[in-house]
């Protein structure tokens, strides 16, 4: 299994290597590397102060999260709920910590169907058990929070527009998931799988990880349910929302798996996306021969455009500019 992740990490390494390369040059985006740098820096910093001491209460496996999320682009907010499943790694375990900024506000934590104590401050969310439990036992928790998340970082949650339309999206690397949702940004627990649901109004849609269950939509609201079986650390969730248009291909792997390639790109630049994304193909042709099998082969590929400079490999399905 170790060695089955740094081949996936490898693999996803050269394919985005390559790709913000071609993207820099098609696109002729300027990218700062020295800023690039110094924001790293002052995220770190500002996690660095509370990850030894909640790194050493995390004595659990989350196995699957559920996460509920409302999200309309023209505000910086968000509001939702993220249900947590794990398996108590001590006995008698009876406290569940995670990340959370302290902007973000918890409105109430739900255990057995009962709303249980917990603490929140210094970017750490204290959630108190009311039972101790014994080594190896799955257990869940459901959070109800909301707030406007502070752009910090890369920009963690951003608020921003494109011709004139609103566009939300998230860019967690290195340190930001916390900036914006309860989770456990250590990077040795990822998320077994994870079920995404978003509910926008209804002229946008959502580009996320996985595979897109389905889309529900009313007059007024659209709801896209994108799901992922494949473990996931917290920074490479992501969510963009906007007035996406979206395209797909499809290519033949060297294992013989049928990949799709999903794009959601702004409407005002889909000719050109059409255009230059089709060479991502024989990108991932070379890279599946050179290495491994591409390590998502069950789900996709894809991108997601967004108001950055540069990119971001998240699992699945790439932000780029």
């Amino acid at each position: 299994m170790k060695k089955e992740i740094i081949s996936a990490s490898i693999f996803s390494g050269f394919l985005f290597g390559v790709l913000f390369s071609f993207i820099n040059v098609h696109g002729q985006q300027e990218y700062n590397f020295e800023k690039c740098r110094e924001a790293e820096m002052h995220s770190f910093a500002g996690f660095q102060s509370g990850i030894l001491s909640s790194a050493s209460k995390k004595n659990y496996n989350i196995t699957y999260s559920s996460c509920n999320w409302a999200i309309d682009p023209a505000i910086n907010y968000i509001t939702g709920s993220v249900t947590y499943y794990f398996i108590s790694g001590e006995n008698n375990f009876d406290t569940l910590t995670l990340d959370l900024a302290d902007p973000m506000n918890v409105d109430s934590v739900v255990y057995n169907q009962s709303a249980i104590t917990f603490l929140h401050n210094n970017n750490q969310l204290d959630i108190l058990l009311p039972v101790s439990l014994s080594t190896g036992t799955i257990d869940s928790v459901i959070i109800f929070y909301q707030g406007a998340p502070a752009p910090i970082g890369f920009g963690s949650f951003i608020h921003a527009d494109h011709s004139g339309t609103p566009v939300i999206w998230t860019l967690s690397e290195p340190f930001g998931a916390q900036d914006w949702w309860p989770c456990n940004q250590d990077l040795d627990d990822k998320i077994d799988s994870i079920d995404i649901y978003v509910t926008s109004p209804v002229q946008y849609k959502t580009a996320s990880n996985g595979l897109l269950v389905r889309e529900d939509s009313t007059i007024n609201r659209r709801t896209c349910h994108w799901k992922s079986n494949y473990p996931i650390a917290a920074y490479l969730v992501a969510i963009g929302v906007t007035n996406y248009s979206v395209f797909s291909e499809q290519m033949i792997l060297t294992n013989g798996d049928t990949l799709p390639i999903i794009n959601y790109v702004y409407p005002e630049n889909i000719l050109l996306a059409q255009q230059v994304l089709h060479e991502i193909i024989d990108i991932i042709h070379l890279y599946d021969s050179l290495t491994i099998p591409y390590p998502f082969s069950k789900e996709k590929y894809g991108h997601a455009q967004f108001g950055w400079g540069g990119g971001m490999e998240h699992q699945t399905m790439s932000f780029i500019g």
